[in-house]
């Protein structure tokens, strides 16, 4: 199958990267970070550099201590993509299809923001996980094509030994596969419903995550590795079909 770098009708809805990383537990057993404006505000002009000018900032109405949770949006301009986000112990990247391509705009623009996370950092940062999503979803005409979709489009089988009453109406699978650095790529498949449209739907996410404390000189390196894992599971699960769908 001939791979595209750019396809013009992907299912792409949204691509995240996440990290986090341990903050310190206050007297009541919460997390809570002292010096977390502090960074932000460092972050923020750090991050000016890149071109994220506009700057938004959340403010938690009902005083709860939610952890964790975005606190501050980093955007080059009114819903202009990507979003970098920022709260205690989080940082996100995030892009949907019509600004994603990896080469040119994703990977370079997110290795130069986390360049700037970690030099804003008056400490180090200890870090929990890392992750890496992509979110596509699909609409199909009617419930009755969920599991010719899956089947047909998605190459995966789903078959039940046994006998059961009554219509099929959704599923819910998840899979995960451990690689050769402990990072643990896995694929979700459900069935929903398109809120905007009401049209019955599959959401498909495939995903690469990797847990304990990585070294800022080994992010660039993660993420190719990630990237091409997950890409690879995504060109090889899409049928010949599927995929001329979306050049």
């Amino acid at each position: 199958m001939a791979k595209e770098k750019k396809l013009n009708n992907a299912p792409l809805k949204e691509a995240i990267f996440e990290l986090f990383w341990n903050i310190p537990i206050d007297n009541t057993g919460f997390p809570r970070d002292p010096n977390f404006e502090n960074f932000a505000e460092e972050f923020k002009f750090s991050i000016k550099d890149l071109g994220f000018t506009l700057h938004k900032e959340f403010q938690n109405q009902l005083n709860l201590n939610i952890y964790p949770s975005v606190k501050h949006q980093y955007w080059k301009g009114e819903l202009k993509w990507p979003v970098v986000q920022l709260g205690p112990g989080l940082f996100s990247f995030n892009d949907v299809a019509e600004t994603y391509e990896w080469d040119s705009n994703y990977y370079p623009i997110l290795v130069k923001s986390l360049d700037c996370l970690f030099k804003s950092s008056r400490e180090k940062l200890k870090i929990q996980k890392v992750s890496l999503k992509y979110i596509n979803s699909f609409d199909l005409d009617s419930e009755n094509d969920f599991l010719s979709f899956i089947s047909d489009g998605l190459n995966t089988a789903i078959s039940n030994n046994f006998m059961i009453n009554g219509k099929f109406k959704g599923m819910n699978i998840f899979q995960s596969f451990e690689l050769s650095d402990k990072t643990i790529t896995s694929i979700s498949i459900q069935t929903v419903t398109n809120n905007i449209n009401q049209k019955p739907a599959i959401v498909w996410m495939i995903f690469a995550e990797k847990f304990g404390d990585i070294k800022p000189e080994d992010f660039s390196d993660w993420l190719k590795f990630a990237h091409a894992n997950v890409s690879s599971i995504f060109y090889n699960m899409l049928s010949e079909k599927t995929y001329a769908s979306f050049i």
